[in-house]
């Protein structure tokens, strides 16, 4: 059950997310902007979160008795 629950929200906040960039890509935009390319601002804000998930973090250093001194 835990696991059925699990998946149906990881499917829920991936199909709002993935409607959300659809929308965010398919608005129209004004005459004068129409030969310009740029990337929607969604498309930053999830390159942002994903490289985020890459950034080292600190751990706490680890103590010799951690360590397995056995040869």
């Amino acid at each position: 059950m835990r696991y059925a629950v699990q998946w149906i929200v990881w499917s829920v906040l991936m199909a709002l997310v993935m409607g959300w960039l659809a929308r965010s890509r398919s608005r129209s935009r004004a005459a004068s902007d129409a030969a310009l390319l740029y990337h929607p601002t969604s498309t930053l804000i999830v390159g942002l979160v994903v490289g985020g998930l890459f950034l080292p973090y600190r751990r706490a250093p680890a103590t010799l008795s951690a360590i397995n001194m056995s040869v």
